[in-house]
């Protein structure tokens, strides 16, 4: 990665300098997939699971799972091992009992000095089911 950094000085000759920063970026943590969308019909079944992986040697415990608001859609996360890896399974259901819309983020709170929590977004589209629609 490489950005531009702007430096003001209070040297008349060169009051402003841009500067170039360039270095590697790692990624701490990879989310597959980063957002759920749970779609489907009134009275199916519908889940989905997100895979949770560390990508840095600093390896992390989740401390708390919770919803913002956590009405429409039950959680649960499981820990596994993954290629040798500790890998979080969290497992999302959808629970609205009617047709609509509803959106939700569901905060991974984790030990970390890099990063507090990881937030993942949850949209549900929930179409009528087959007696709703007669």
């Amino acid at each position: 990665m490489s950005k531009p950094v702007t430096v003001i000085s209070n040297d008349s000759r060169n009051p402003k300098m841009v500067l170039r920063i360039t270095g590697r970026v790692q990624t701490f943590v990879r989310v597959e997939p980063e957002r759920v969308t749970l779609t489907g019909r009134v009275g199916e079944p519908i889940s989905r699971t997100v895979l949770i992986t560390p990508e840095t040697n600093e390896l992390f415990e989740v401390v708390r799972v919770h919803a913002l608001r956590g009405t429409e859609i039950a959680y649960e996360l499981e820990t596994i091992e993954t290629d040798g890896k500790k890998t979080y399974a969290l497992h999302v259901r959808n629970n609205k009992q009617n047709a609509g819309r509803y959106y939700d983020k569901i905060f991974l709170t984790i030990n970390s000095d890099v990063v507090d929590s990881i937030p993942i977004i949850i949209s549900g589209n929930i179409q009528p089911g087959t007696e709703e629609k007669q």
